[in-house]
C-alpha cells in the first residue's frame, strides 16, 4: 500500500473511533494505527462505518417534501 493511502486509511479509522465516543485519547489512538497492520485497518475501518451507520444514520431533513410536490403540480395541469 502507498503511504499516502497508509496515512488516510489511519486517519479514517481514528476518526470514525473518535464518532463513536469510545473515550480514547486522540494520541493513543493514532499511536495504535500506526503499529497496526494495513489489512486489520481495512477491516476495521469497514466494521467502523457499519457501526458508525447503524449509530448516525442518514435521513434527509425534508422528509415528505416529494409527496408535496407531487400534490402541488397535479394542481397545475390543464
Amino acid at each position: 500500500l502507498g503511504r499516502q493511502y497508509r496515512k488516510d486509511l489511519e486517519k479514517d479509522v481514528v476518526r470514525l473511533l473518535q464518532i463513536l465516543d469510545l473515550g480514547a485519547d486522540h494520541a493513543v489512538l493514532r499511536s495504535i494505527m500506526n503499529s497496526a497492520a494495513a489489512e486489520d485497518l481495512q477491516k476495521l475501518r469497514a466494521a467502523l462505518e457499519a457501526k458508525t451507520a447503524e449509530f448516525l444514520p442518514v435521513t434527509t431533513q425534508l422528509s415528505g417534501a416529494t409527496e408535496q410536490q407531487e400534490e402541488m403540480e397535479s394542481g397545475f395541469l390543464i
